[in-house]
């Protein structure tokens, strides 16, 4: 159940929680935050196996994260990750993260960030709204976002 902010498919609020073979997907939150999932507080959440795909919100179509930590563990066999989320406002179709603090971030192992014009985020797979910058991958990446940027 979301609220006002957002988190249409799930909305985590200060938890520890892993998300194993399942998926996310077809969820529209126009008007806010999160279409598929929304983060905040001290949330440490794991994705694995699972895929976040067609969701679409203002901010962060995919996955909005105001803080916390969230890691994406893909299969390789398969569409794991992030794939054809939008957002309508920001810059992260895929992930839009506002702001990390220290020890904070958004780590990716081997998930799917789009494979071809059809299966990509618009407008970009991962934004961080607080240093503006956008980033894109495609398939199988693994790279690691915390408050200065991704790598």
């Amino acid at each position: 159940m979301s609220d006002y902010y957002g988190g249409t498919g799930l909305d985590l609020y200060s938890t520890v929680a892993t998300i194993t073979g399942s998926r996310i997907e077809r969820n529209n939150h126009h008007d806010y935050q999160g279409g598929g999932l929304r983060v905040t507080g001290d949330t440490v959440l794991v994705l694995e196996d699972t895929l976040v795909a067609d969701n679409t919100a203002e901010s962060g179509g995919g996955l909005y994260m105001e803080s916390g930590h969230v890691t994406c563990i893909g299969g390789g066999d398969g569409d794991y990750g992030f794939l054809s989320n939008t957002s309508t406002l920001g810059l992260g179709g895929g992930v839009e993260i506002n702001t990390l603090q220290e020890g904070e971030g958004f780590v990716s192992e081997g998930c799917d960030f789009g494979f071809n014009t059809s299966t990509n985020n618009t407008p970009h797979d991962v934004w961080l709204k607080h240093v503006d910058l956008a980033y894109d991958y495609g398939s199988e990446a693994d790279f690691h976002c915390d408050d200065d940027g991704c790598s």
